[in-house]
């Protein structure tokens, strides 16, 4: 057996640009990618909300049917692995477009549509999935998300100070709590 006279530090570089350029290849096998804006963002309860999906299908399949799957998810929960779980875990709720792209020369798209949020959460993820050739059971091409505010109003605001106010144990106290909260609170006069 030979001894071989590269150094471990040199060893470990070489290494790490290996392990690099196979990572840096694996992320140009599959050119599509996606980003998913939603305006106004914050917004008020029940507003339409405006969803802008943007990105690159994969030159690499011209001729593949591409899809795009726009799902919402309550709070900052992550989104699901793929487009079919996000329907299965919303029991269909959190669904709210899917959007046929039409190639182009330049494989670009950007793509609009629009929806309410549902009641409940101040705070949704939504989460938008490419998909070359449309069986979304399977990994997507690319994920995105963005989170979408929707700030508690005055009244909710309201509620939960009174209710914070109901817990405190002396009479007195408690009432100067709720009057503070409805005057923090109340209707602006």
């Amino acid at each position: 057996m030979t001894s071989h006279p590269m150094g471990r530090a040199k060893l470990r570089w070489t290494v790490l640009i290996a392990t690099a350029a196979c990572i840096a290849s694996a992320g140009t096998a599959s050119a599509s990618s996606i980003a998913v804006t939603a305006e106004p963002n914050p917004t008020v309860r029940g507003a339409t909300v405006t969803l802008t999906n943007s990105g690159y299908t994969n030159p690499a399949a011209p001729e593949a049917s591409n899809e795009l799957f726009d799902y919402y998810e309550p709070n900052t929960a992550a989104c699901a692995p793929t487009a079919a779980d996000a329907r299965q875990r919303s029991s269909g709720s959190g669904f709210i477009t899917t959007l046929e792209i039409v190639q182009n020369p330049t494989f670009s798209f950007s793509l609009q549509t629009s929806f309410v949020p549902a009641a409940g959460a101040h705070t949704y993820r939504i989460c938008a999935y490419l998909y070359t050739g449309g069986d979304d059971s399977v990994a997507p091409d690319a994920v995105a998300s963005t989170l979408l505010s929707i700030p508690p109003t005055r009244s909710e605001l309201l509620a939960r100070a009174i209710k914070k106010c109901h817990s405190v144990k002396s009479r007195s106290r408690r009432s100067r709590c709720v009057a503070l909260a409805r005057r923090h609170y109340g209707v602006k006069r």
